[in-house]
């Protein structure tokens, strides 16, 4: 199966703007990401200083990291269904 060049941001936008469900689970993980990257910025942590098991456990409550896993898990189910449906 060959490569297909994507453009990622204009993916996202299509998929925010017709998935209601999608649109809130990548708006909540851009507040995660920008909570790391203050905790980071103000911990001063090197990213090559810590692996990022490490950095989740000391960033994170159990919660949050179970809250988090489950919906990669949730949304890895989705693009795998939809794989299999493009694919036959």
């Amino acid at each position: 199966m060959p490569f297909v060049q994507v453009n990622v941001k204009e993916e996202i936008e299509k998929r925010r703007e017709n998935d209601p469900e999608f649109r809130k689970a990548w708006d909540s993980s851009r507040d995660e990401y920008k909570r790391i990257g203050e905790e980071i910025a103000k911990e001063k942590i090197s990213p090559r200083g810590t692996t990022w098991d490490k950095l989740e456990r000391e960033l994170f409550t159990p919660e949050e990291i179970e809250e988090s896993n489950r919906r990669v898990k949730e949304e890895s189910k989705r693009i795998m269904e939809r794989q299999r449906k493009r694919n036959g």
